[in-house]
Formats: C-alpha cells, structure tokens, sequence
C-alpha cells in the first residue's frame, strides 16, 4: 500500500513537471514571437565635452565663474565620428561666445535660467559651425542634422565674493 501512494505521488510529480516544462516552452514561443515584433532602438550616440569654465564679468570686475559640461548627441555612429572631428571647432565657439554672453544673460544679479544657456549654446552651435551651409570634412558630409541634442550634463556657479 506504501509503494503504491508513493508511486502515485511520483507520476503526479513527473506529470506535473512535463507540464511545466511544456508550458514553459510554450511562453518562450509566444514571447519569441513578441521579440521578433519588437524594433530594438540603436545605441545613444554621446560626444562628451571636456568641462569649462567661463568667467562672468558684470562692470569690468568677475562676478562669478560658471563650471559647464556639455554632451552632444549624434543621430548615429558616424555623426557621432564627424563630431568629434570638429569639437574642438565645437568647444572653442562655444566658450568664446559664453564668455561675452554671459553678462548679458545674467539678469539682475540672478543666475541665468537652465533653458537660457542650453538655448545659447544651440544656437551658438548653429550660428558658428552651421551658418556657411553643409561642408565636408575627409568626404563626410557635415551639416545642421548631425547634432540631434545639446544635454547640459552639469553646471555649477561659483560667486566671487568682493
């Protein structure tokens, strides 16, 4: 009678685990099926700056410096290649442009908004790289649409005190 309700437990075990097993490759199908349907988004393409930092000068007397990083965002792997190629074009644009901006976007006082410097620095980006229309650089095609964003990835103002 023992071996008998063991050998019963045992096939419900066995039958229970064929079960399971099906039942698993069944979902691995159908979850097959889903990945095939599913378009995988290419990688983010990031061009990192070296940070600067820009001294602001309110009456001829430095006020604050401010401490940026930016990362620009290519569309794809070879945007990405070609800006690299001329961030240092990118960089120099950028701080020389901030540099006698930064005055006039430092409203009574108060630091600028976020949206302001990120605004300036696309538009310094388009004005100074983008304004002669599309050139080429070793055969690759340069022109306004490799840049998909401008990422503020950090800034930090420092006051003088004085």
């Amino acid at each position: 009678m023992r071996l008998l309700k063991q050998l019963e437990v045992l096939s419900l075990i066995i039958l229970l685990s064929v079960f399971a097993v099906g039942k698993e490759k069944q979902i691995s199908a159908e979850q097959r099926n889903i990945d095939k349907n599913l378009k995988v988004a290419p990688p983010p393409n990031f061009v990192e700056m070296e940070p600067f930092t820009v001294s602001v000068i309110k009456n001829g007397s430095t006020v604050a410096y401010l401490r940026i990083e930016i990362t620009l965002e290519a569309h794809d792997e070879e945007g990405s290649e070609i800006i690299q190629y001329i961030l240092p074009n990118v960089r120099d644009a950028v701080l020389v442009d901030l540099h006698g901006a930064m005055s006039n976007l430092w409203i009574t006082g108060n630091e600028p908004p976020m949206s302001a410097l990120k605004k300036r620095i696309e538009q310094i980006i388009e004005q100074k790289l983008f304004s002669t229309g599309e050139y080429a650089i070793n055969g690759k095609l340069i022109n306004r649409d490799m840049i998909k964003a401008v990422h503020i990835k950090n800034i930090a103002m420092q006051h003088v005190n004085g």
